[in-house]
């Protein structure tokens, strides 16, 4: 028993040295972005896509709070409690899924932004669009909910013996005395359940969803020339990776607030990266100039469309129009 706390100990060591490092990762991140904060979002109007990005971009903090107040808090001369643990472990569980529906909230809100224009039709396509990006969106919620609430009701029973974690209980917390003296206590979160591969799961489910609505929306639209190296292409090429690897339950454990850190993070990178873009098709392309070219497209005006699509379908449309006027 007693070499058992003792690993525990220096694994609870070793995880709060990963905690800290990611919230000190975290708060530099938002340091050397928040000009690009200020400079593409504060004068934007409030939308659902602003409100979201506001809540991936300072949620975090909470998190990093709740990560140290664990890391350092629970390591200080206070006496912890079993139920102490079980609520700080409930509060940051709650943190980081919170994080993750928001994120991936978001993600969904840049494929709606590209299929907005077809949204409006009421025709079998766009059903099937909207029911598989909300079925799969409804399945990662209640699937990640259910992994976290059988984590979490697991705690409420203790087995002293480690030997017996796993065929008891869900969730083990100890609270083990460091020092008799000075009555140092921390908490230890271990994991006897294998359960959270349907999370896994799902999320790849749900990734695969929205990058083939992005590649379909991309070959739908891979004619016209004003899409090449704008907002659509960038949303496609810039995508998160997934790297599936097999690995102790202490580095599983871990990953969590890590892993919630970085998806806000690449999430913030992937909003400032799409409004850069932006503003320098702004630039390029002043709004004047781009109501006309796609007024153009879509066979509305039809000054100057025949140097441009000499060899396209718009001819014969525009000539029946340039007739009628005639």
């Amino acid at each position: 028993m007693a070499q058992v706390q003792l690993w525990d100990v220096l694994q609870v060591h070793a995880y709060g040295y990963i905690t800290v490092a990611s919230t000190i990762l975290w708060v530099y991140e938002y340091l050397i972005t928040l000009d690009k904060e200020v400079r593409f979002i504060w004068s934007r109007p409030m939308s659902l896509g602003k409100i979201s990005f506001y809540m991936i971009r300072y949620f975090p903090f909470a998190t990093g709070s709740a990560i140290l107040y664990i890391t350092v808090a629970h390591t200080s001369e206070t006496a912890t409690s079993l139920d102490r643990c079980h609520i700080v472990f409930v509060t940051l569980s709650c943190f980081i899924f919170f994080e993750d529906l928001v994120a991936y909230g978001l993600l969904l809100i840049r494929v709606y932004a590209v299929w907005k224009s077809e949204c409006n039709t009421r025709s079998i396509k766009v059903k099937i669009i909207c029911g598989a990006v909300v079925t799969s969106y409804f399945l990662y919620t209640a699937g990640s909910a259910y992994i976290e609430a059988a984590l979490i009701q697991g705690q409420e029973r203790w087995c002293p013996d480690p030997l017996q974690r796993s065929a008891i209980t869900t969730k083990v917390i100890l609270a083990i005395r460091l020092d008799k003296t000075r009555k140092r206590q921390i908490c230890i979160h271990v994991t006897t359940n294998d359960r959270i591969w349907i999370a896994y799961v799902l999320r790849i489910v749900l990734e695969m969803t929205v990058l083939c609505l992005l590649v379909a929306k991309a070959i739908i639209n891979r004619r016209h020339a004003y899409f090449r190296n704008g907002l659509l292409d960038v949303m496609i090429k810039d995508v998160n990776i997934f790297i599936l690897r097999d690995t102790s339950e202490f580095i599983r454990d871990c990953l969590p607030p890590l892993q919630g850190f970085l998806h806000c993070i690449l999430t913030n990178r992937m909003q400032f990266h799409i409004c850069a873009v932006n503003e320098e098709r702004t630039q390029l392309y002043p709004p004047g100039r781009r109501q006309y070219v796609l007024a153009d497209l879509r066979a509305v005006k039809t000054s100057g469309i025949g140097a441009k699509f000499s060899k396209s379908r718009f001819i014969w449309p525009l000539k029946q129009c340039r007739g009628q006027k005639e």
